[in-house]
């Protein structure tokens, strides 16, 4: 996988946030999700999507440790 440039030159602190930022619009996804009444399957997609997005800083936040030069 080859890493964004744009998220690759985010610092952990920005990405730390934007995890937690991700986070609080996951749990506000669940609790819609209680009272949804829409389209079957409408509510998983955006909760999928917050998902992804959130595994996907969460890999660059590992890459940035494990590629930091730490002698």
């Amino acid at each position: 996988m080859v890493p964004s440039t744009a998220l690759s030159k985010l610092s952990d602190y920005e990405l730390h946030y934007i995890e937690k930022t991700l986070s609080e619009k996951l749990t506000q996804q669940h609790d819609l999700n209680k009272t949804w009444s829409g389209p079957k399957g409408t509510a998983n997609k955006k909760t999928n999507m917050i998902l992804t997005c959130m595994n996907a800083i969460r890999s660059q936040r590992d890459l940035n440790r494990k590629m930091s030069v730490k002698w």
